[in-house]
Order: structure tokens, then C-alpha cells, then sequence
């Protein structure tokens, strides 16, 4: 193959025979290659030997891994995750670090996937994401607490009843919901007996309004009546408010106990207005906000309906037809909703049974899915992926965290507010035992509510009692 050099007069000009050998014409190429890099701004091909060297020792390009240290793990099964990798350290693991290297420069974002187990949870530090910056990442820290729930029982001798007295002196039938009042009262929808029954403080246990037979009457104390009392919630003036599930209304018990009907007409159906123009279909739950605004869970019409303390009902969520649609309003779907509670903020948050999730509900309306597969199951972890068989009741503490009672899985079931689902108690076999964690036992728990120390009060349906759970 021929070659012919450039036609640059200066170059063609030589005397001198040897430059039209391949040898120096190549020469002159790489002569002119690097005359056009001095050209560009170039140091003329000049070179330092210690420039990589001097960079990979500032750290500048070097691949870093990301790790820390771990307290508190006890078993096995926490799961952590840094972009793609997944990582599981191994029980009573003292520290960790990811297996793939990141590059200088990028971000790295450190989150939990999975709790390690039913009765601990686990924390990530505040500098769990950020940027690479000329160094390994090994600072970040990971803290895991044990929790001990220990369960007793309250109230209720484990077989269906209506006696007064003290302790497992009383008794109740079906008891499905439950509140408290600020002086230590607790206060049991007693379904099955058709009553509202009273435990003080020192346990003793009364009956503040029904007079056992089911009907629709309001009145004093004993004299009225009630048809399959499901829900309840107090407020800040000692008022009960009852979804009376039988007659389609939503009843109030006054401190003396006086009964009246705040809103529904007594017969199904799911018209908004004032009072008696209004109408429930079998309504399960109720809870009330610091404004004495009470929502209910209007269980038959799949809604989540909004009374003033004047009466009037409005809808708050739900199109009435059954579903598990996200969205606002009257977009979206529940399936056969039960218990329900509501924050400071005035969120509400939905037991959503027939989907076996929990669900949100905004102040204006907005529904999103809070925890739950929408799968029949029991499985912990990440909120999304985390399951629930027939959840009944929820309660919210002061910091965020959901307590739910998952009643065909006899268990009473914990959200964080970093959406972990873990389970608080119970060994998961329908029977009444007193004990810690996995050795206590329930059967059908109906609703639950936080005591102002944060213990919890469950409603135990088919153990007939009421029972309290202290974290230790």
C-alpha cells in the first residue's frame, strides 16, 4: 500500500531523501498529532508518572464499600438494602458491609427491607444515604430493640356471660369493641349481650346502659336498649358513641348514662343528611377527634362516613361498591371495613377487612393503601409485602404507630411509622393464655385502643374478655 504524506510545503521541501522513508514519516505524524494537542491547550505530551498514583491515593476513583455496625440483633431474618444488593446479616452480627463497591462520587441510600422477628425492630442512623466522598462508608449504624409484650387478662371469665363484679368475677358475650376515657375508665361494646358495659379503674366491672333485651330504645341508663352494640369511642367529655350495628345507628351514651340517637334512621340505607334523615348499613366502628367529630365505618355500604356533633352525616370516603381502589373520595373502594381510628391530624386509618389491609383515609378524602398485600396471610416486614387475615380493629399511638388486631390470625400486629409490620403478641392458636409475646394467647381479637401510658386494651371476641398488653 502506497502512502503519501501531506502536502504541507514545508514539510516537502526537505533536501534530505531519508524523510520519504515509512520510519520518518511516521515520526512527522506523531510530531504533528502532538503539535495539535500543544495547539489545544495540551502540555505538549508532557506527562507526570505520579499523577495516578497520588490520585488513587486521595481516594479520587477508587470504588468504596458501604457498611457499619449492628446492636442489638438477635435472631436472624433482618434485612438490609443498598440500590440493587440485599444484604442479611447473621444472628447476634456485631457489623456490617454491602459486597459491592460504589464508585466515588455516588449515592448510596441504606434501607431496611425486613424486621428480624416477630417481637424486636430495628433502626437505621440518620447518615444511612448520602454521597461517596473520597472514602469508605463504615459509620452508619443500625440499632435493634427487643420488645417484651406481656399479656394479661382484665376482665372475663373466657366463657360468655353478663355478670358484674371483679375480674374473672365477670363476664361478657362477644365483647367487639372497646375504648377508655382520660380518668381510667374503659368502656366494652358488649355485643352479644346488647349492652355497654363499664370497667373502672379499681376493675370492677358494671353495666352503664342496655338492659340486655336487643331493640331500638333510647332513654336512661338500663332502660334503653341496643341491637348488637359493635363499636365504640369516648370523648373528651366522657361521651360513648356506639355503632349500634343492628339498628343501623349511631348511638350516644352520656357520662350518666343516658341514651340517645345521634344520627341514622333506624332502617338500612346510605343517605347523607341530619339525624334521623340520615342512614347506616350495619355500621361496626366509630372513633371520634378532638373536635367531637365521629367517623364511622359503615361496614354494610362499604363507605367511611363523616357526623358532626350536631348530626349531620356526610361521606367521607367510598363509592359504596366493593373493591380495593385507591383514590379520592368517592373513587375509591373498602370491602366490608370494621374498626377505624383517627390522629391528631385528622387522618383516619381503616381496619379494612374483606381486602385484609389497612388503609388511609386524609381529611379531605384521599384513600391510599397504608400496610397489607391484599393476600390472606401472616407475614411481617416491609408493609407492602406484609399480610393480614381478617384485620378487625386498629388503634394509633402518640408517635405514629398502628396497632391492628388480626383477628383470624389471633394476633395483635404492629405498624411503625417507617412501614415495618411486626407482630406485638400472640402465638398466632386461637386460646385464652396470659403470658409474654409468642407464649400469650387470643381468639378472635375484635378492636383495641391505647391506654394515655401507651398500653394496649384489646376487645378478646371469642375469649369473652378483655385483655391488656404492657411493653416491656
Amino acid at each position: 500500500m502506497s502512502y503519501s504524506a501531506p502536502s504541507n510545503p514545508s514539510l516537502n521541501s526537505s533536501p534530505n531523501p531519508s524523510s520519504n522513508t515509512p520510519s520518518a514519516r511516521s515520526c512527522l505524524f506523531v510530531l504533528i498529532l502532538l503539535g495539535a494537542l500543544s495547539a489545544c491547550g495540551g502540555d505538549g505530551g508532557s506527562v507526570d508518572p505520579n499523577a495516578s498514583a497520588q490520585s488513587k491515593a486521595d481516594g479520587v476513583g477508587v470504588p468504596h464499600t458501604v457498611g457499619g455496625t449492628l446492636t442489638g440483633l438477635g435472631s436472624s431474618g433482618l434485612t438490609l438494602k443498598n440500590g440493587a444488593e440485599t444484604l442479611r446479616p447473621v444472628a447476634g452480627a456485631s457489623s456490617f458491609v454491602f459486597a459491592n463497591a460504589i464508585d466515588d462520587g455516588a449515592a448510596y441510600s441504606v434501607s431496611i427491607t425486613s424486621q428480624p422477628g416477630s417481637f424486636s425492630s430495628c433502626s437505621l442512623s440518620s447518615n444511612a444515604s448520602g454521597v461517596i466522598a473520597a472514602a469508605d462508608v463504615s459509620s452508619i449504624v443500625v440499632t435493634c430493640v427487643q420488645t417484651n409484650a406481656v399479656v394479661s387478662t382484665i376482665a372475663g371469665t373466657g366463657a360468655p356471660g353478663a355478670a358484674n363484679g371483679v375480674g374473672a368475677a365477670a363476664s361478657f358475650n362477644f365483647p367487639y369493641g372497646v375504648a377508655n376515657d382520660g380518668a381510667g375508665n374503659i368502656y366494652v361494646a358488649d355485643a352479644f349481650n346488647h349492652q355497654i358495659r363499664k370497667i373502672a379503674s379499681n376493675g370492677t366491672v358494671t353495666t352503664l346502659a342496655g338492659n340486655g333485651a336487643e331493640g331500638n330504645v333510647d332513654g336512661p341508663g338500663t332502660s334503653a336498649r341496643f341491637s348488637y352494640p359493635f363499636g365504640l369511642a369516648v370523648d373528651s367529655g366522657g361521651n360513648v358513641y356506639v355503632a349500634d350495628w343492628g339498628n343501623h345507628n349511631i348511638r350516644k351514651v352520656a357520662p350518666d348514662g343516658r341514651v340517645s340517637t345521634l344520627a341514622g334512621s333506624g332502617t338500612s340505607g346510605s343517605g347523607n343528611g341530619s339525624g334521623p334523615a340520615a342512614s347506616f348499613s350495619g355500621p361496626f366502628g366509630v372513633a371520634v377527634d378532638s373536635a367531637g367529630v365521629v367517623y364511622v365505618a359503615d361496614t354494610n355500604n362499604n363507605l367511611i362516613r363523616k357526623v358532626t356533633a350536631t348530626g349531620t352525616v356526610s361521606t367521607l370516603a367510598g363509592s359504596g361498591a366493593q373493591g380495593a381502589d385507591n383514590g379520592s373520595g368517592t373513587v375509591a373502594t373498602f370491602r366490608t371495613p370494621q374498626h377505624l381510628a383517627v390522629d391528631a391530624a385528622g387522618t383516619v386509618y381503616v381496619a379494612d377487612t374483606g381486602n385484609h389491609q389497612i388503609r388511609r383515609v386524609s381529611a379531605a378524602g384521599a384513600v391510599s393503601t397504608v400496610a397489607g398485600s391484599g393476600e390472606s396471610g401472616s407475614e411481617n416486614g416491609a408493609a407492602a409485602t406484609a399480610s393480614f387475615n381478617n384485620p378487625a380493629g386498629i388503634a394509633i399511638d402518640s408517635i405514629g404507630t398502628l396497632y391492628v388486631a388480626d383477628s383470624e390470625n389471633h394476633l395483635i400486629r404492629r405498624l411503625t411509622s417507617n412501614g415495618q409490620v411486626s407482630t406485638l403478641a400472640g402465638s398466632g392458636n386461637a386460646a385464652l393464655t396470659d403470658g409474654i409475646n409468642a407464649a400469650a394467647s387470643f381468639s378472635s381479637p375484635r378492636s383495641l385502643v391505647v391506654e394515655s401510658n401507651g398500653n394496649l386494651l384489646v376487645a378478646d371476641g371469642r375469649n369473652h374478655s378483655i385483655r391488656r398488653i404492657i411493653s416491656q
